[in-house]
């Protein structure tokens, strides 16, 4: 670790030092690491194509279950050899990583921690280079303090993951939360949208009436014009607001036949809150006016989104 801190090149490699590898493997691991940067480069006893010394039943059973438990227990999957003791890797792509541990398991931690780093998509961007063991002196001792070392670490490794996990699980909420907030705000905005234009709709069709057809009483031309703008919010708002394509003719007749009756709900509302703050509470008429218009279109947005088009409130 410390010789991490003090050296300032561009790439680093770490090596056992005792140098239990054929002769043309760093070179190999060198030049696969300038050409893919963003990867970091192990030498894999366990890779297709790799060697590794015969052991006993035991120790073969120990350094099998090791993996096993860094690969599936840590999720350091897609890398055959997460112990190896030797690897390249990158300065910048080191920096990604915050080192916690002491230098034990420094690759495994560095699997792990790049595993969570959702900058890298949750995928270990790792590349492998199988090579054979010289002799059996390549193999490392294996004693108490070793397996005692290895499983500290990965217990702190399977620590780190929980908490990586509970606060992405936090960020997933928060940005849930956030996105159906968006998402509430702009099918309102559409819904006013909608309800402004009802009323030009409403205004032309009157005004057309009137005057285009002779002697129709302005009741009958207010009205229809009435009709004609409820029709055409409700389809603008099924389409476009609720983004709802079912046109069956049940279906269809239906959500009209309830958007109708929670509109006709929506105008009794208002005239009934314009004649209480006038009367009761003496608010000048255009101000009444002002806030029953925007209360009963609040309450005619959420009416109509849980009940005509049934959609939960807040989404």
């Amino acid at each position: 670790m410390r010789g991490v801190e003090l050296s300032n090149g561009n790439y680093l490699l770490v090596a056992d030092a005792d140098y239990p590898y054929p002769e043309e493997l760093l070179s190999q691991m060198v030049n696969e690491l300038i050409q893919s940067p963003d990867f970091v480069i192990i030498a894999s006893r366990y890779a297709r194509g790799a060697s590794v010394q015969s052991l006993s039943l035991g120790r073969t059973v120990i350094s099998k279950g090791a993996r096993v438990l860094a690969r599936h227990g840590l999720n350091v999957q897609g890398v055959q050899d997460p112990l190896s003791g030797c690897f390249a890797i990158s300065r910048p792509l080191l920096k990604t990583v915050k080192i916690e541990g002491q230098g034990d398991e420094l690759l495994l931690e560095i699997l792990v921690k790049l595993n969570r780093n959702k900058n890298q998509g949750y995928k270990i961007p790792a590349k492998e280079i199988p090579f054979g063991q010289k002799d059996k002196r390549s193999t490392k001792k294996l004693n108490t303090d070793r397996i005692m070392s290895y499983s500290k670490a990965v217990w702190h490794l399977y620590l780190y993951g929980r908490k990586s996990d509970r606060l992405q699980s936090d960020i997933d909420r928060r940005e849930q939360k956030r996105h159906k907030s968006v998402l509430f705000l702009s099918k309102a905005g559409r819904f006013f949208t909608v309800g402004a234009s009802g009323l030009v709709v409403n205004y032309v069709v009157s005004l057309l009436l009137s005057n285009l057809i002779p002697n129709i009483w302005y009741i009958h031309a207010t009205f229809v014009g009435i009709i004609v703008s409820i029709s055409t919010n409700f389809v603008l708002n099924k389409i476009w607001t609720f983004e709802d394509w079912d046109f069956s003719i049940k279906h269809f007749l239906r959500q009209y036949g309830l958007f109708l009756l929670l509109c006709s709900f929506g105008a009794g509302i208002q005239l009934f809150l314009v004649s209480v703050f006038v009367d009761y509470y003496h608010i000048q008429y255009s101000i009444s006016l002002i806030m029953a218009v925007c209360i009963a279109s609040i309450g005619n947005f959420l009416l109509n989104k849980k009940i005509t088009f049934g959609e939960k409130i807040w989404e």
